[in-house]
This record gives C-alpha cells, structure tokens and sequence, in this order.
C-alpha cells in the first residue's frame, strides 16, 4: 500500500493518475477530495493514524508542504515543512514503512554552512525544507526506514502552479516578451520526468537512503523555457532585449523583486545526482513537450 500526502496538490494528482488506484491512499484537504476521483481519501487532520491502524503501508510520498509564498506567517511554515513532516516520518518508522519519499528543492544542493543560516531570514519555505531534511537523515541512521530525499527543480508542465504559473499567465497575456539578451541557464524537471522518477523510487528493489536530484537532461535559459511551457496554447511569442539590471529594478517597482531574481537569474546545474544509485535517467525532454 502507497501512501501519497498533498494528493490534492499539482504534483500528488499527476502522480495519483500514473499510480494503481487500487494500492494508493491520498491524504489531502477534503474540500479538494474531488481532483483526485477513485481513490481511498483521507483528510490530513487523520494525520495517517486511520491509514497506518487498517492498512499496511510500505511507502509514503510525502508532497504536503507550505509553499510558493501562500502563506506569511512563519509559525505554519515550520510546523508543516519541518515538524510536520518529521512526525509523520517517526510515525510511518513506528508502524513498519519501508520507505519514505520526500520532495525538497533543488536549491538546497551545494550551499554551504553560512548559505544556510541565510536562509532564515531570507526563505522560509526553503529554511524548512533544509531542516525537514537534516532531521529525516538523521532519522534514518536509526531506524531501519528507507529515507529517499528528492531535490526537484523548478516543475513545468499543465496547470502547474508557483513561479512557472506566473510564468504562464504572463504568456496568456502578453505575446511581447523582454527576456531576448538573458542568457543565463537554470535546471528545470517536467512533471513528467519526477513523476517517473518518484515511481522509480517507489519501485526499487534494493535498501537505499540518498538524495535524489530532479531535472531534464539539459538547463534552460528564460525564453527557451517560455516557449516550452507556450506550446500548447500555440500563441506566437516575440522576444526583444532589455539588460538584466532593468528587469530586476521592473520587478523591484512592482514589489516582487524576489520573485524577479528566482526567475531571471541563472542556476548551476548539481553535479551529484545519484542517478546511478537507482538506474534512472530523466525521459522526457524539450523536443518532446509539445504534447503536454
């Protein structure tokens, strides 16, 4: 029996459409059971007491978070990302789960120390995946739970929702775009391509606690990936140049310069994705997006 948190979130309902709705358990806001027909639904208040005393649960997905700025007060993020997701962990380890699957960011691989703690001040919502994953590695070490930690790129693709939604929306609106001169690359996953991999993940056979990175084949830089994620609605985009420096001070202006440096700056791409460990290979890339 699978147990996927969030199922009523973007990324648990494309993984509940690939799963076996006769091994799945969603746990999510009953207000949204409806996104996710046919399957066993649980409200997260059970906190997964009712799964784990009728059923028996080998793997847990844990995609329940606070994320893409939804939330302000810093309280909450803690208790779900953090406290939340440990306690989950400890109870899945008291009741025999073999394995249990975490969705953390991208952005957490190769910082140091110092990057760290300013985090807490500047991220929350990655601040406590930081420490949800500090906390469940160390679980792992003392208990004979699997801890599987994905670190997953920006995700593209359908109605997806945070900054690529952003992104889509602008799209929808205006066909003249000023992202010609960023050449600037970053990773980015297909939902697909995670899908895959957390299916991977549940799927194999061997004893593993690792991380995991989520992300194409390639990086992309800003306009490359707008014209990805605008296949499908087939709207002729322009791109004209503006330099870097106007775009941030644009953003700046209309009170979201953060949101301006996530999208418009570049990222290295990890060079430690453990692919290996488990036999996996991203599937889908750029050429193949135009059927989303």
């Amino acid at each position: 029996m699978l147990v996927v948190t969030g199922g009523d979130g973007y990324i648990g309902r494309e993984l509940c459409k690939a799963l076996c709705q006769e091994n799945v358990v969603c746990v999510g806001r009953p207000e949204k059971s409806d996104l996710i027909r046919n399957f066993n639904f649980y409200a997260t208040e059970s906190h997964c007491s009712d799964v784990f005393q009728h059923m028996d649960v080998k793997t847990i997905i844990h995609l329940a978070n606070i994320a893409h700025n939804k939330y302000t007060n810093e309280r909450d993020v803690y208790e779900v990302n953090c406290l939340g997701t440990i306690n989950l962990a400890k109870q899945a380890a008291r009741n025999g789960v073999k394995r249990f699957i975490y969705i953390s960011s991208i952005y957490l691989c190769n910082l140091s120390s110092e990057e760290l703690d300013l985090l807490a001040k500047e991220d929350v919502q990655l601040h406590s995946k930081a420490l949800a994953e500090k906390e469940l590695m160390q679980l792992s070490e003392s208990t004979e739970m699997d801890i599987v930690i994905i670190r997953s790129a920006l995700v593209y693709g359908g109605d997806s929702p945070g900054n690529m939604g952003v992104m889509s929306k602008v799209i929808r609106k205006f066909g003249f775009l000023p992202f010609a001169s960023l050449k600037q690359v970053k990773p980015y996953v297909d939902i697909r391509n995670l899908v895959d991999l957390i299916i991977h993940c549940i799927s194999f056979n061997s004893t593993i606690s690792t991380f995991l990175v989520a992300m194409d084949d390639r990086s992309y830089n800003l306009s490359e990936i707008i014209r990805v994620i605008s296949k499908p609605s087939e709207k002729r985009l322009f791109f004209f140049p503006v330099p870097y420096f106007l775009l941030i001070i644009g953003f700046f202006i209309l009170g979201k310069r953060r949101l301006g440096l996530k999208i418009l700056r570049g990222e290295p791409r990890p060079e430690i994705t453990n692919w290996d460990l488990i036999g996996w290979y991203p599937k889908y890339n750029s050429r193949e997006n135009s059927t989303l």
